[in-house]
């Protein structure tokens, strides 16, 4: 058994917040979003895009949308 590695945990979260994402974007789409909704996306895109940064700092990493 091998521990990830930086890349791969940090791609994990990210694929994580997409996950997390999806029940409050279902609630906007539906116009049933609460601000908590809201707050919790602008959350989970910022610990993204920190992420999305620091996996651009990784070597041989590849850009994620």
């Amino acid at each position: 058994y091998s521990e990830l590695t930086e890349e791969q945990q940090i791609k994990n979260r990210l694929s994580q917040i997409d996950l997390e994402s999806v029940r409050p974007l279902r609630a906007k789409a539906y116009g049933t979003a609460t601000p908590e909704d809201d707050a919790k996306l602008a959350t989970l895109e910022q610990e993204a895009e920190a992420l999305r940064a620091e996996l651009a700092g990784c070597s041989g990493a590849t850009r994620l949308p």
